[in-house]
């Protein structure tokens, strides 16, 4: 398909979506962006997002048990998004708002969480094996019971209400 007839066709799918006028309490189009990620359409909501100039909004979306393995949502804004119990295995979530989101039991193994904003996030009983965190933000985040084995945590901020996991030695805040 053209670039041109591409483009009709996604101002057609946003229209029928009610994604070019309409604009949701929570963010911009987040429960239908929400729809298309829990039908497993995560790339063409990203599309759809392009094409209308906005974000992927994510924030305060249901988005529990999905399988998201490998899956691109950099840049998006899952703030106080419910993603507990999700699969997101090596998923690239770089710079990702995820502030106040509710991670619980999620699986993000070897996932790309670079310069991520996960304050006040609860990343409780989290798979985070492997995964890259640096430049990542954890100020006041729940890590309790979460499994950092590997993790990148280089350059990330937190405070003295965050909470890593029992028996865990916290990065240095002196630095």
């Amino acid at each position: 398909m053209d670039p041109t007839k591409a483009t009709i066709a996604a101002v057609a799918a946003l229209a029928a979506l009610g994604l070019a006028k309409r604009r949701g309490s929570r963010g911009q189009y987040t429960d239908q962006f929400a729809d298309l990620i829990r039908s497993g359409d995560i790339d063409y909501a990203k599309e759809l997002a392009s094409v209308a100039g906005v974000p992927l909004d994510l924030s305060g979306a249901k988005l529990m048990k999905l399988e998201m393995n490998n899956v691109d949502l950099s840049g998006a804004n899952l703030s106080g998004a419910d993603l507990r119990a999700s699969d997101m295995n090596g998923a690239n979530l770089s710079g990702v708002n995820l502030s106040g989101a509710d991670l619980h039991w999620a699986q993000l193994w070897r996932a790309n969480l670079r310069g991520a904003d996960l304050s006040g996030a609860k990343l409780t009983q989290v798979n985070l094996s492997g995964a890259n965190l640096s430049g990542a933000d954890l100020t006041g985040a729940d890590l309790t019971g979460a499994t950092l084995l590997w993790a990148d945590l280089t350059d990330i901020t937190h405070d003295g209400m965050t909470m890593w996991p029992m028996g865990f030695r916290q990065p240095d805040l002196s630095r």
